[in-house]
């Protein structure tokens, strides 16, 4: 096939057919930039502090259920799963850790009856917390904080100087006490201590709005797995310095003062 003597329009005639159609192309479109997603749980761990020492009990549950994120981010934690947000809140405050002045981390009544000191003062603010561990309780046990005037052979609980806590008694029951004279509170308990069983007071003090403070009590048992108990037997304190944790222990009662989250070894 010759070209050379038609001309252009009819080159093209004849051979648009064969030629490869080219179609203009289509400018880009500029991509739109990406929302950055907010996650929930990429707050600053400062932030989530503030926001839930703020919340009561009743709030924090509300919180878990309302959203579902927040559920699956948090809750999803094996400790948070076994004791609940409640008990998240509460270990989350700042751990306190001391001893027994003149007795260690041990307070026994192997001696008669006898009232201890921590070594630490407590605080008004922040919130704080520390943990006893019950050994022994075929006696009586008495727990709480105490002015640090209180004598050794003085009672928790009673007028002789500022003291508020918690009587258990080798039945399971646990009743308020106070120096204030206040009408006590009381609940029945199962047995706390049987064979192969651990259980752990958990103190929570955090300030109240205004003046003075709040002392809370939770027991944390295990007997294969741990459970988790609020006494909703509370304290409140007016704004004093120089509380200190204390103990009353007879013969047949004894506690040690956890320096660590020791409860975590057994697979919680």
């Amino acid at each position: 096939f010759n070209c050379s003597n038609m001309s252009r329009s009819d080159v093209l005639a004849w051979c648009m057919p064969c030629l490869p159609q080219q179609r203009p192309e289509r400018p880009e479109k500029p991509e739109k930039p990406e929302r950055p997603k907010i996650e929930l749980m990429t707050l600053h761990q400062e932030i989530w502090r503030k926001i839930l020492v703020q919340l009561e009990a009743i709030d924090l549950a509300t919180l878990c259920q309302v959203t579902k994120e927040l559920q699956q981010e948090i809750c999803s934690k094996r400790l948070v799963k076994t004791l609940g947000l409640r008990a998240l809140h509460i270990l989350d405050a700042p751990f306190l850790n001391f001893a027994w002045l003149g007795a260690g981390r041990l307070a026994s009544g192997e001696d008669g009856w006898e009232t201890l000191l921590g070594s630490l003062a407590l605080a008004n603010a922040p919130r704080s917390r520390w943990m006893l561990e019950v050994l022994s309780l075929s006696s009586l046990l008495s727990v709480g904080v105490s002015h640090e005037t209180m004598k050794s052979n003085a009672l928790l609980g009673s007028n002789s100087c500022d003291s508020w806590g918690w009587e258990f008694s080798p039945k399971g029951w646990v009743e308020t006490i106070s120096s204030q004279q206040l009408k006590s509170q009381s609940r029945q308990l199962q047995p706390l201590l049987g064979h192969g069983q651990r259980m752990i007071l958990v103190f929570h003090l955090r300030p109240r709005n205004g003046a003075g403070a709040l002392l809370e009590l939770a027991v944390l048992s295990f007997n294969g797995s741990w459970h988790w108990l609020d006494l909703g037997l509370t304290h409140e304190l007016p704004a004093l310095t120089g509380l200190r944790p204390a103990v009353s222990v007879d013969l047949g009662a004894a506690v040690r003062v956890l320096s660590s989250e020791v409860f975590l070894d057994s697979g919680c």
